[in-house]
């Protein structure tokens, strides 16, 4: 995570305004009250009371000039599984109750892993389908793939 920000790599591939410069990204592993709805054409909504949320990276940027707010679900390994797309609707839904000014929030799945001795960034940008924030109206946007060639040798 942090290398993917300190490289550029994070910020070049979300296209903020000034990519390569360097943040200090927030974490935050706590308990969130928040509405859940899980599929946007079942009317079906639950409480997520104190429950844990866990977020990776949180950060702001800036892209074309309009300030914006990133949450990052970040994974390691060389497996190919999916994320599951509550990892980052949690963590929406959390940091959008406890927002003081209008900010869009952007979320983002980082998959790293080593393939001998490069690494690759795999970032995906999402966002939801439409006004739902349903679980299931996530959807992924656009994704950029980075290696760093010979980074570990």
């Amino acid at each position: 995570m942090n290398l993917s920000l300190a490289s550029g790599i994070l910020g070049n591939a979300l296209g903020l305004d000034n990519a390569i410069q360097q943040q200090i990204p927030a974490t935050c592993q706590s308990t969130f009250s928040f509405s859940v709805h899980p599929h946007q054409d079942i009317s079906a909504e639950w409480l997520h009371r104190n429950g844990q949320v866990e977020i990776d990276a949180l950060f702001c940027g800036s892209r074309r000039g309009k300030k914006e707010l990133y949450i990052v679900e970040s994974k390691f390994g060389t497996s190919h599984s999916s994320l599951a797309k509550h990892k980052l609707v949690y963590p929406y839904l959390a940091i959008r109750e406890h927002l003081k000014e209008d900010i869009s929030i952007v979320p983002v799945y980082l998959k790293t892993k080593i393939e001998g001795n490069s690494i690759s960034f795999m970032v995906t940008e999402c966002s939801f389908k439409g006004s739902s924030t349903a679980i299931s109206s996530l959807k992924p946007l656009i994704t950029k793939t980075f290696i760093l060639n010979n980074f570990l040798g």
